[in-house]
């Protein structure tokens, strides 16, 4: 199967299809006597999450379990602390 395609060549480069490289999270290029090949690099599939596996980090989950102690009443001001066992 062959896509073509004409790109525009910005500051940054080229946006090529994303679609063209399947599943893939990765690329080789290499410019070959002036042609540049792109080639997909086969991925593993990651693991399956367990209770020991933390999901993936984002700034969007900040707050979403916060921390409910009516003992600790002010974790705002000494979290490094609470968190890491040291002053900040």
């Amino acid at each position: 199967m062959l896509d073509e395609c004409r790109l525009p060549v910005t500051d940054q480069g080229v946006v090529v299809p994303k679609g063209w490289f399947g599943q893939a999270q990765e690329v080789v290029v290499r410019n070959e006597n002036g042609r540049v090949n792109l080639e997909p690099v086969a991925t593993q599939s990651p693991p399956a999450p367990t209770s020991a596996t933390p999901k993936s980090a984002s700034i969007w989950d900040i707050g979403s379990d916060p921390i409910m102690d009516d003992a600790i009443t002010d974790s705002s001001t000494n979290h490094d602390r609470y968190l890491y066992g040291r002053q900040s």
